[in-house]
């Protein structure tokens, strides 16, 4: 392959003769051969699929007053991998006068239409290519820009970053409390919710307090009967409900109480149900909806402070 370099004094220099023998594609086999030349805009090696052809060909884009057509002027092989080995480049306007100084006049363009037609049609084509501007091409002080027109054309300016995600809910906080069994081998379990009892407040439907626990109990048990607990050590008037279900299965107590009370009210409250589980889930709600004429509310007018517990009886 014949080279030829251009100097800023007008002079031309050979840098590389003819590879001379020894590197014919018969000599090479199970080789990947690659033919480039300089300033062309055509290969006269052979370059085919044949074991007797080059298998790459690479080309430098003819320095014309309109290279970035260069597509539309050479002919393209699809079996043939096709690269330029010189895209040429594009240079901001502003850098247009210092850029003349260092390349050919017609080795790039200050137009990103054309850098941009060139990009398009060479990757329509299917030819391959590094994309040059002049960032990074020199190392003159103050030369290469943060992020150029060219770069911001092809990727977008970054976005802002997105928000931190918010902070996750607090882990539903409870215990498994296991009895040790009666002859027959009967146990309770008591999931004690350790997040109750606190403070409800009432007057708008974004005070209602839901919480839900799924709790392993460890291994399956046969459920005979459950149960719940609804303690108020004061307050006003409200609503607080329980409901037991099994994870993936039957279950479906449910129980509501609306009190009104002039000091500490407890309740327990049983039913009788049959299944297996060993994953339980336990709803609780609680809100305040009117005062309490014998409240005791050292916590403020609309509140009450209710404590729930869960229960299942085992076979």
């Amino acid at each position: 392959m014949r080279a030829r370099r251009w100097w800023k004094d007008g002079n031309t220099v050979i840098s590389y003769g003819d590879p001379g023998g020894g590197f014919e594609p018969e000599q090479w086999p199970g080789v990947t051969l690659i033919v480039d030349h300089g300033g062309r805009n055509d290969i006269e090696y052979r370059a085919s699929t044949s074991p007797h052809d080059y298998d790459m060909k690479t080309l430098h884009p003819r320095r014309d007053g309109n290279w970035w057509t260069v597509v539309e002027r050479i002919d393209i092989d699809p079996f043939i991998p096709t690269y330029f080995s010189e895209s040429k480049l594009w240079v901001d306007p502003e850098d247009n006068a210092r850029a003349s100084e260092w390349y050919s006049p017609n080795s790039y363009t200050t137009s990103l239409a054309n850098y941009e037609y060139f990009i398009e049609s060479a990757m329509e084509a299917g030819i391959h290519f590094t994309i040059h501007d002049e960032k990074g091409m020199q190392t003159d002080s103050g030369w290469p820009r943060p992020l150029t027109k060219l770069e911001e054309m092809l990727i977008g300016t970054s976005p802002p970053p997105p928000p931190p995600p918010p902070p996750p809910p607090p882990a539903a906080n409870f215990k498994v409390n296991v009895s040790g069994g009666d002859p027959k081998g009967r146990r309770s379990i008591n999931i004690e919710l350790l997040d109750w009892p606190r403070v409800v407040k009432g007057g708008s439907e974004d005070f209602v307090v839901k919480q839900s626990y799924e709790v392993d109990l460890g291994k399956e048990y046969n459920v005979y009967a459950m149960g719940s607990f609804i303690g108020l050590d004061r307050g006003d008037i409200g609503e607080f409900d329980v409901e037991i279900d099994a994870k993936d299965g039957p279950g479906g107590y449910q129980r509501s109480l609306h009190k009104e009370e002039s000091g500490i009210f407890d309740s327990f409250h049983m039913d009788y149900y049959a299944f297996t589980a060993r994953y339980i889930v336990v709803h609780v709600s609680a809100r305040v909806t009117a005062e309490n004429v014998y409240a005791n509310r050292p916590e403020g007018k609309l509140t009450a402070r209710p404590h729930f517990g869960a229960y299942l009886f085992t076979k």
